[in-house]
């Protein structure tokens, strides 16, 4: 459940009595108190990058092809607004919890900045704001459903390059300037389709753990990417537990998930988390925070109010020529994990994000008083934000954007 705004003013205060008795260094930051905090405050817009996890609409409605109009087509956004907006959802997904966690403005979809329409006014000097970023302040979307790293198998799908591509191309149109750049943060989510598509190919999995590697390796040269942008906060997702997918976990009649793909996806992680790690060192003034969606997911699961059998099972969205739906729904979305083959429920999103956005304060409770003093912490002011890194142990630390504890 998100903190209220007392109780993140009480968790942040919890948390500063407590830093006092820890040996920290300081990085341009002079007397730390909560009305500085709060009158350094200024909007953070959120720049999205990645696959339908993170997708809030930027497949083309008018799309003839299937699989690209699909999360326009009933019964998408069943649940939220009531009818299909272009997520791969029966309403929410990741992004929409995400913003809303860090009380922002949902991001303006790349694909309504109609860069044509856009350059076509601006040689005619028309400066209406039809086209462009119309609202400073609230960031864009490049997160294309289906997109990897890598191409999938779906050629009409934007990998993550072209998205970052994209995001070349804006700025040197002017869309977006550096300033804008530096006073944002980065939203990285993958969700398993370079698996899925190398899978397809490659259904003995020979071979698989070095995709693995280069899956791996390819990220963190996309991050690198955006942060000779400009971009000083990251947060990337960790891959979900695939095994958990229905169109995996059906092989075990979605009574439980695929232990052996699960094993899979940790060694991606692990492999993920060192990298994140090595771009810590490599940009000391930039915060690459992970975001455990494996983890999160599987407490879901484990918990056991949600079932594996998906809400919208067969062909979901797609209809015979007759108009008869080639799926089945379900009589409560609010008990089901998936939605469809891949992709999470509002409800599951609200419980996955409750544990995501949970886990600062849960630490920070956890740690036993007595021990602060053997902690070390390096503060630090980056692109308008204050940063503690709180070093509990020799091999880790935890990062912590004071802003959010009170915000």
């Amino acid at each position: 459940m998100e903190c209220s705004t007392t109780g993140k003013a009480m968790l942040l205060f919890s948390l500063l009595a407590a830093l006092s008795t820890v040996n920290c260094s300081f990085r341009g930051l002079g007397t730390l108190t909560r009305a500085e905090l709060r009158n350094k405050k200024r909007r953070e817009p959120v720049y999205v990058f990645g696959d339908s996890y993170a997708d809030t609409g930027n497949h083309d409605p008018n799309s003839a092809n299937a699989s690209i109009n699909k999360p326009w087509r009933v019964p998408y956004g069943n649940t939220w607004p009531g009818k299909p907006l272009g997520r791969y959802s029966d309403g929410r997904l990741l992004t929409d919890f995400y913003v809303s966690f860090l009380h922002e403005k949902l991001p303006e979809l790349y694909r309504l900045l109609n860069i044509d329409t856009y350059i076509a006014q601006r040689s005619r000097g028309d400066k209406s704001k039809t086209a462009g970023l119309r609202e400073r302040g609230k960031g864009i979307s490049f997160a294309f459903g289906g997109s990897g790293v890598f191409d999938t198998l779906n050629t009409l799908v934007y990998n993550v390059s072209t998205q970052i591509d994209q995001l070349h191309s804006i700025m040197e149109l002017g869309i977006v300037t550096p300033d804008d750049i530096a006073s944002s943060s980065v939203l990285f989510v993958l969700s398993g389709n370079d698996y899925e598509a190398y899978t397809t190919l490659h259904p003995d999995l020979d071979g698989i753990q070095q995709f693995i590697v280069q899956v791996v390796n390819q990220i963190a040269i996309d991050l690198e990417e955006l942060a000779s942008i400009g971009f000083k906060k990251f947060t990337v997702t960790t891959v979900p537990p695939l095994g958990c997918l229905p169109y995996i976990s059906h092989v075990n009649n979605y009574s439980s998930c695929v232990d052996t793909v699960n094993q899979l996806c940790e060694v991606h992680n692990t492999l993920l988390k060192a990298r994140i790690s090595d771009l810590g060192s490599l940009y000391p003034n930039t915060s690459f925070t992970l975001l455990d969606l494996y983890s999160s997911i599987l407490a879901v699961v484990e918990e056991g109010s949600f079932t594996l059998t998906p809400c919208c099972e067969g062909s979901c969205g797609e209809v015979d020529v007759d108009d008869n739906p080639q799926y089945t729904l379900c009589s409560d979305a609010t008990k089901t994990l998936y939605w469809d083959s891949h992709h999470p429920t509002n409800a599951a999103w609200e419980a996955i994000t409750n544990i995501l956005f949970s886990s600062v304060s849960r630490f920070i409770h956890s740690l036993d008083a007595k021990h602060w003093h053997t902690f070390k912490c390096i503060f630090s002011y980056v692109s308008g934000t204050y940063l503690v890194r709180l070093f509990y142990s020799k091999e880790d630390s935890l990062i912590l954007d004071l802003h959010a504890l009170v915000y």
